[in-house]
């Protein structure tokens, strides 16, 4: 479902928007950003995101956009792709 994708991507941004606008907060609660990941189950097919949840009350921020970076570029990346494609994609699990 890109709309689905689109919209966790969007939330994703703007929680880093949030992040980098507050640059004087050392640490953050990452409960957001592991309910933007949860919405995420089911979109991509064969995809399990679990692996991606953070749980901390507390992450450093530095480490925290890191996460949210490297997430925005997947979902940017695959729905480039799927888009191009015509059709969904499969990538695997970050879980081995």
């Amino acid at each position: 479902d890109m709309r689905r994708i689109r919209a966790v991507a969007a939330s994703l941004r703007s929680i880093r928007d949030r992040v980098r606008e507050f640059d004087d907060d050392e640490t953050w609660d990452t409960v957001a950003f592991d309910n933007a990941v949860g919405l995420l189950e089911g979109a991509i097919e064969d995809t399990d995101f679990s692996g991606y949840l953070l749980e901390l009350a507390e992450m450093p921020a530095r480490g925290f956009l890191v996460h949210l970076d490297s997430l925005i570029a997947f979902l940017d990346v695959y729905e480039k792709e799927a888009e191009g494609s015509g059709g969904i994609l499969n990538f695997p699990s970050r879980k081995g």
